[in-house]
């Protein structure tokens, strides 16, 4: 996944190291990566951890992965917020992601396709990075149900809770299937893919571009989350390379492993299509991306 501008196209290539948003009203924050880290809370030790399924607070869980970085910042919403409108809705009201991807083809100064692809996957990085984490540093995951905004606050894209509720996933590093697939029902199921659809529905760009977008962003958070904790990465790539076996992500790309029997072993991302940041003014191929592959092989 490739850090893309937050205000105006950069004239070069872009990073694949972090998650990053065109549309973030705190550029100087959100496109920071994991920034200053500080202590991780511990997770449950083996032998105490509950069935999966079972309900639970997560508040510890977020309160701990808020430490990694400005788009791992999931917060549960204070009752006294004014009008937190859930992502959901969304789909039955496309109007802010209109405005979101004309401010995002205004600044790049590129044409609607292209436009919609960046503030797609610019908007993806923000919902997965959280999520992810909390499966794979504490297997839980927050009700994604709640999964809310509020319109008229500071970054009006900035992902929240309604509830600090949850439930338990099968273990991370015992059962990375199992973990990744709550994870891609509850997160790319039910609300990414929609979205990808709702998007396609705004503008003509490709839905394997749209799903590998999503890809991208779960491996450029998964970059950031490795390098924040790099004692997750057995954990992480397990349940990484299961979320791109999901059925839908299966084609958008690959987990590229060094030593492929090896749990921590040394890793990379290869997507198999193009966010379209080339066609950009002044852009250039992700690290990712299935253009740099091609042009490496006929160098």
């Amino acid at each position: 996944m490739s850090a893309r501008p937050t205000t105006e196209p950069s004239d070069s290539e872009p990073s694949d190291s972090e998650p990053s948003d065109p549309e973030s009203s705190d550029s100087g924050s959100s496109d920071s990566g994991p920034g200053t880290a500080r202590p991780p809370v511990p997770s449950p030790a083996a032998g105490s951890r509950p069935r999966s399924g079972v309900p639970c607070d997560v508040t510890g869980a977020l309160d701990d992965v808020a430490r990694i970085g400005p788009f791992f910042e999931l917060p549960v919403l204070a009752r006294s917020s004014k009008n937190p409108v859930p992502f959901s809705r969304l789909l039955a009201d496309p109007g802010p992601l209109v405005d979101r991807i004309a401010r995002v083809r205004d600044s790049l100064g590129s044409d609607e396709r292209v436009a919609a692809s960046i503030a797609f996957q610019g908007l993806v990085a923000r919902l997965v990075s959280a999520p992810l984490a909390a499966v794979v540093l504490h297997g839980v995951l927050p009700d994604l149900a709640g999964l809310c905004r509020l319109p008229d606050g500071d970054d009006p894209w900035a992902p929240g809770l309604s509830g600090s509720g949850g439930s338990v996933v099968p273990d991370p590093l015992e059962d990375p299937r199992g973990a990744a697939a709550v994870l891609g029902d509850e997160l790319v199921d039910a609300l990414l893919v929609p979205l990808a659809g709702t998007v396609r529905g705004l503008v003509a760009v490709s839905g394997h571009v749209l799903h590998g977008n999503v890809a991208s962003a779960l491996a450029g958070s998964a970059r950031v989350l490795d390098t924040a904790r790099p004692g997750s990465r057995p954990a992480l790539l397990g349940v990484l390379g299961a979320l791109l076996e999901h059925p839908s992500l299966s084609g958008t790309g690959r987990l590229l492993r060094l030593e492929p029997d090896v749990a921590d072993t040394e890793w990379g991302f290869r997507r198999r299509s193009c966010c379209l940041y080339y066609r950009v003014p002044g852009g250039g191929t992700c690290g990712d991306c299935v253009l740099t592959a091609r042009r490496a092989e006929l160098a």
